[in-house]
């Protein structure tokens, strides 16, 4: 419970991720980590190329169970 209320406190942020690796679930996202080590899922739109190593601007909209997902700014 305590975990799920910090992360809906990040809803609506734009956060700067290091890109780690594709999604575990879907080959088609990313998963990154904030600076407070967080980790996030998102999906590079707009046949922008993005690949681990990659820092990008991500805007935090959703929680699935314990998943941080957001979209490239």
């Amino acid at each position: 419970a305590i975990t799920l209320k910090r992360n809906q406190m990040m809803l609506g942020r734009t956060e700067e991720l290091l890109v780690e690796k594709n999604s575990a679930r879907d080959e088609t996202e990313l998963r990154g980590r904030t600076d407070n080590f967080k980790k996030v899922v998102f999906k590079p739109e707009d046949g922008r190329i993005v690949k681990p190593g990659d820092y990008v601007k991500v805007k935090l909209d959703d929680i699935r169970g314990w998943t941080i997902r957001g979209k490239l700014v």
